[in-house]
């Protein structure tokens, strides 16, 4: 499991990049990250968390994640997002 917090106050944007730079740092090591974010966001589920960890007060709980090895051929497996290529209109159209 993989607690992210982050201080009070801090800017969504600063606390979203370190979310996403710790998911690839952790999938660039081999591991397979999978977010159980209802943890985070349900209020009591969220003050269980920051009792057992001891969370210190000016620190929030971001995020709570899955950790596990990931699965043979992964990330080489098909995702159902689209290639850059659909998403992106060619200059001028």
């Amino acid at each position: 499991m993989l607690l992210l917090t982050a201080p009070i106050g801090e800017d969504p944007f600063v606390t979203g990049r370190a979310f996403y730079r710790r998911w690839l740092e952790v999938t660039a090591s081999g591991l397979a990250l999978c977010p159980m974010s209802v943890l985070a966001d349900s209020q009591r589920a969220n003050a269980e968390i920051r009792r057992q960890f001891a969370i210190p007060a000016g620190s929030r709980l971001v995020n709570v994640l899955r950790v596990g090895m990931a699965p043979a051929g992964f990330p080489a497996r098909p995702t159902p997002r689209l290639p850059a290529e659909e998403l992106l209109a060619p200059p001028g159209a």
